[in-house]
């Protein structure tokens, strides 16, 4: 997957990787990296991804639309974080994360 977003990362637009059993934080990293003009991620029931996975994406500044509905290993700090720091954000986070953990 990394030689396939190293070559064509640059001209990804849009990820959806809903249900992904085997996405994980290290993957999140890949696609921040080698995806810098990313506007919009989907990774709802995505069950691999924790705090450090999403905090990952503030390398995405353009990114204006993202849905995390499942997430259980994700705390509620991390969707702040992302709200503060990605400011083209659309998508309230807020309204599509029903399982994230309460816990900071």
């Amino acid at each position: 997957v990394e030689s396939i977003l190293s070559k064509f990362g640059q001209m990804i637009l849009q990820v959806r990787m809903d249900g992904c059993r085997n996405l994980t934080d290290r993957s999140i990293e890949a696609i921040t990296i080698h995806c810098p003009v990313l506007q919009s991620f989907s990774m709802n029931r995505c069950f691999g991804i924790t705090d450090e996975g999403v905090r990952a994406l503030v390398r995405c500044q353009r990114l204006r639309y993202l849905q995390l509905w499942g997430v259980k290993n994700v705390t509620i700090s991390s969707i702040e974080f992302l709200e503060k720091n990605l400011g083209d954000l659309v998508t309230p986070i807020h309204s599509c994360h029903s399982d994230v953990r309460m816990d900071y």
